[in-house]
């Protein structure tokens, strides 16, 4: 089996309107002339260097000469001050993102203090409603002491209980108690 080989010869092929015939190629002499005329046709063909041909032609006077150092300055730094208002409005941008941001972390903290707080505050009322059924069953053992005791004080002290139930009902202090007594 004949091997092939591993790249492909296409993809090193020239584009041909890419790099077309120039008849100034055969007009020159000497090697220098020949490598200087193949330099200014790959210019001559590179899109780029077409823009920069074009740029250089905006800036050249209008007497024929190639290139007017002045205009062109001028013109660079008038296109340098138009891109100032753009500039402004990315430096006002960053500041409001900036602002946002800070903003923004402001919130999330006090979201997480509120987070905190919250089940912090959760844990304590479940340790509360606990305690609450705790003295709610003390409080209901607690009246059914009183009601047998003061049942029992009633039979075996009446005298005693009716005085201090009028004391108590009538709201007698200890100096007024003598003046009944």
């Amino acid at each position: 089996m004949p091997r092939s080989p591993s790249v492909d010869s296409a993809s090193f092929a020239l584009d041909p309107v890419e790099y077309s015939y120039d008849p100034i190629d055969d007009q020159s002499d000497s090697d220098s002339s020949i490598s200087s005329q193949n330099d200014f046709r790959a210019f001559r063909n590179n899109p780029s260097s077409r823009e920069q041909r074009s740029d250089l032609n905006k800036y050249s006077k209008r007497d024929g000469s190639d290139f007017s150092p002045v205009d062109y300055l001028i013109n660079s730094i008038n296109a340098s001050l138009k891109s100032v208002a753009l500039d402004k409005a990315m430096v006002i941008q960053s500041q409001l993102s900036g602002e946002l941001n800070n903003q923004n972390d402001l919130v999330l903290k006090k979201l997480l203090e509120l987070e905190t707080r919250l089940k912090s505050h959760l844990v304590k009322y479940q340790q509360a409603k606990k305690v609450i059924l705790q003295i709610n069953q003390d409080l209901a053992s607690s009246k059914k002491r009183i009601k047998k005791i003061t049942k029992y004080v009633k039979i075996e002290y009446p005298i005693e209980y009716s005085k201090a139930y009028n004391k108590v009902n009538n709201n007698i202090t200890n100096d007024e108690e003598d003046l009944y007594g």
